[in-house]
Parts: structure tokens; C-alpha cells; sequence
């Protein structure tokens, strides 16, 4: 008896969520623009968005557009202690887009304490920048989003 309740709970349950209309978030079918060509300094953070934005063009569109992007990160230090020793920093991601005649900035900035282990310190900043890297994506898919 509890094999056959199980089994009708597992097949409601497969049935009801196989109709649920999965559809990725970024799907390149929603933009109505082809990105042609996008054009940067070369730096880490540049080929990221790059890529990214590769990623959502939709090559089926015959509208064709230009990115220019430009990045600046700096590494600030907030406080210090008596010695003159960093212990508070502040990582900021600034990303300037110009599309279309339009200029946008991104900023993204994160406050953290200072670690003494120096290989751990950077490791924590690159999954700062990372955190940072993904909250600006969004800002910048969603503001390309608009331009269609």
C-alpha cells in the first residue's frame, strides 16, 4: 500500500514539473540586435563582459551593433592600524559601455578587513571581483536588454 501511494506522489509530482515552462533567463532569442563587434583595452575584466556579451547576441538578427567598453579597478585602503598597517580595504569596479550614441557607467564596490596570510588575501579579492563582476553583468545585460 505504501508502494503505491509513493509511486502516485512520485509520478504527480514528475508530472506537474515537467510542464513548468523552463526558460533560460538570458536567452539570446529576446534581443533583436546582433553585437558585431566589441571593442576594449584588452584587460581581464574587458574580456569578461566581451564574452558575455557575446554570449546573449542573437546572430539571427540582422540589426548589427557596436560595443566600446572601458574598466577601472582600484584597490583603495579605508583605514589603517597604529603601526600603519592596512586593515580595511575597498575593491572598486567601475565599467564604462558606450552603445548606440549612449554612454552608461557601472560601479561595484566592496569593503573587506585585511587578511595576514597574503596568498589567502588575494584569493578572497578574486572572489570579490568575481561577486562584483556578476551584480555588474546583470546591470549591463539588463541595460542592453533595453536598447532592443
Amino acid at each position: 500500500m505504501k508502494k503505491i501511494i509513493f509511486l502516485l506522489i512520485y509520478i504527480f509530482a514528475v508530472s506537474s514539473l515537467y510542464g513548468c515552462g523552463y526558460k533560460p533567463l538570458y536567452s539570446s532569442n529576446e534581443f533583436l540586435f546582433k553585437i558585431d563587434e566589441i571593442t576594449h583595452n584588452g584587460t581581464k575584466i574587458e574580456k569578461q563582459i566581451a564574452k558575455s556579451l557575446k554570449s546573449i547576441s542573437n546572430n539571427k538578427s540582422s540589426s548589427n551593433i557596436n560595443f566600446n567598453l572601458s574598466s577601472n579597478r582600484d584597490k583603495i585602503i579605508v583605514s589603517k592600524n597604529k603601526n600603519g598597517d592596512p586593515e580595511i580595504f575597498e575593491l572598486k569596479i567601475s565599467i564604462n559601455i558606450k552603445v548606440l550614441n549612449k554612454q552608461k557607467t557601472f560601479m561595484g564596490k566592496q569593503v573587506y578587513k585585511n587578511i595576514e596570510n597574503k596568498f589567502q588575501l588575494k584569493e578572497f579579492e578574486l572572489q570579490i571581483e568575481k561577486q562584483i563582476m556578476t551584480k555588474l553583468m546583470d546591470e549591463i545585460i539588463f541595460f542592453s536588454m533595453k536598447l532592443s
